[in-house]
């Protein structure tokens, strides 16, 4: 009896230890996006954390794991850059809480890298999860408000994640796990939440009518239409598109007419350069994080644009561009770390994809591609001072932290 009772102890503690940090993971993604105390929210990361310390007697040390010097060097620098550009900020409090915003997303990150390999597809259920919690409360909040508009629901509703329309990203990001998991996966369950997932999420897509989330996606669709076909890429992107307009006029979405508006307000263009202007002033530390408003009202009244260029005469507190946003509040140092981390984890990722037996169904390549889009997103909207940017960057991060295992199959 003895050791029907050991034996079943070591097997919960295996469970626990393998499978709990996924279950707080995931919860404490889909709670990321609410409302609730901060307090609250953080409770299931610190329990996600909490269950990496339970070692079970049965299973090898990871003392032995072998450390990645490139990834640790670019963390390193990154981190480094972001304290700098704080102790030279030029509004030191702002700052000060932009750094704040990191420390739950490094803890994910180290969550994630010191899963053992056989245990990376479960994964998905994290991602999963967050893309559901993210399009669910956005469609909340259009219920909620007296709006249809999305800026003023966003306004009226929004939460401290999700803040403005193009937010929406952060589901957009891991649909690419979605899809994987619905067309390759061979869990039931998993497959129902990934379907669920897609669902909503298009709902949520369609309200908030954000034309840098449908770019975002049709990059992901090209992108895996890249890796899966060089050959035929040309063919297969030019139906992809051409289907894509032909449901739009179908249906009558507006999409293609929603970006045709582009013409009128293209106010992305001026913010850039408005925050350019003076970043020369603070070339190596930048203003500090969370500063880039400083720079922008700085450049603005130097700033001369053309007559179709539209001015934001709006408070601008981001640049709507992470690499822009880099080199103004962080300086040269800051943007030079930011490219380092972010080829730093592509690389990992690409190597994860092309390792695997089967490439075009593997969970690696699915989440190469949704790097890929967060790369792209980045271009037009995502700023560090949001968490769900910074937990993003480091899901990736730590992804591509992970050693690569062989699987027997695909697991999704």
């Amino acid at each position: 009896m003895w050791l029907i009772l050991q034996a079943s102890g070591e097997t919960f503690l295996i469970l626990a230890r393998h499978l709990g940090p996924i279950v707080f993971l995931s919860i404490y993604l889909a709670l990321s996006f609410t409302d609730l105390s901060p307090v609250i929210v953080l409770i299931p990361l610190a329990l996600s954390g909490l269950c990496l310390l339970i070692e079970p007697t049965s299973l090898p040390s990871k003392s032995s794991t072998v450390q990645d010097p490139l990834a640790i060097l670019a963390i390193t620098l990154f981190l480094f850059s972001y304290v700098a550009s704080v102790l030279f900020s030029l509004n030191k409090m702002n700052s000060l809480n932009a750094l704040a915003v990191l420390f739950p997303g490094l803890l994910v990150a180290y969550i994630l890298a010191q899963l053992r390999p056989g245990y990376v597809h479960n994964i998905s259920w994290c991602l999963l999860l967050a893309v559901a919690a993210c399009s669910c409360i956005v469609i909340l909040m259009f219920v909620q408000s007296s709006h249809v508009d999305p800026g003023p629901v966003f306004r009226e509703e929004g939460t401290a994640n999700l803040v403005v329309p193009n937010d929406v990203l952060a589901g957009v990001i891991f649909s690419p796990i979605a899809a994987s998991v619905c067309v390759y996966g061979r869990r039931p369950l998993m497959k129902v939440l990934a379907v669920l997932s897609l669902a909503i999420l298009a709902i949520a897509v369609y309200l908030t009518e954000s034309r840098v989330a449908i770019l975002t996606l049709v990059f992901m669709a090209l992108l895996y239409l890249l890796f899966r076909n060089k050959m035929r890429f040309l063919l297969h992107g030019a139906i992809t598109l051409i289907a894509f307009y032909l449901i739009d006029a179908v249906l009558n979405l507006g999409i293609i007419h929603n970006f045709y508006l582009l013409r009128e307000e293209n106010s992305r263009l001026g913010i850039w350069l408005a925050g350019l202007m003076h970043w020369s002033d603070h070339p190596i530390l930048g203003f500090g994080p969370s500063n880039f408003e400083i720079a922008y009202d700085l450049g603005l009244s130097d700033l001369s644009l053309p007559d179709w260029a539209v001015i934001e005469t709006r408070r601008v507190p981001w640049a709507h561009n992470l690499y822009v946003e880099a080199v103004v509040e962080r300086g040269l140092l800051g943007l030079i770390a930011l490219v380092l981390l972010l080829a730093t984890i592509f690389s990992r990722l690409r190597n994860h994809a092309q390792l695997s037996p089967n490439p075009s169904t593997d969970f690696h390549l699915s989440v190469l591609i949704a790097f890929g889009g967060f790369l792209f997103a980045g271009l037009f909207e995502p700023t560090m001072q949001r968490t769900w940017v910074a937990n993003s960057l480091f899901i990736f991060f730590g992804l591509a932290c992970i050693p690569y295992e062989k699987p027997d199959s695909y697991q999704s």
